[in-house]
């Protein structure tokens, strides 16, 4: 899935949704907020699968180079697992996060409970 995050979006991100006004995320040359790298895996799953809305349960992420706005990035993944934790219909997704260049900046596990249990 190609995602773009133009430097206005980036500044955008940080200081209406992390209230985070630091020039790493706003500058000249600002980075993506971790929170935006973060926040591509529900859109990934809601790409690949139709299903109605889900709970953010877990995200583990490993930073492996630094993802600059003002690129478009590809974001992959597979679904490794799906499971019935008391009820609540969960999914883990491995999600690779690429810039431009082709660089993985980031990696995450992503854990989302997809059909909550009935009541």
């Amino acid at each position: 899935m190609a995602v773009d995050l133009s430097l206005e979006d980036a500044r955008a991100w940080a200081l209406e949704k992390q209230r985070d006004g630091h020039e790493r995320w706003t500058g000249p040359g600002a980075l993506a907020h971790p929170s935006w790298l973060a926040a591509r895996a529900t859109p990934l799953l809601k790409h690949s699968y139709a299903y109605g809305p889900s709970i953010h349960t877990r995200s583990q992420i490993q930073h492996l180079a630094p993802a600059r706005a003002g690129q478009q990035f590809t974001v992959a993944g597979r679904l490794v697992d799906a499971f019935d934790d008391r009820g609540h219909h969960t999914a883990v997704l491995d999600v690779a996060i690429f810039d431009a260049p082709g660089t993985l900046v980031a990696r995450i596990r992503h854990t989302t409970i997809f059909r909550i249990r009935p009541r």
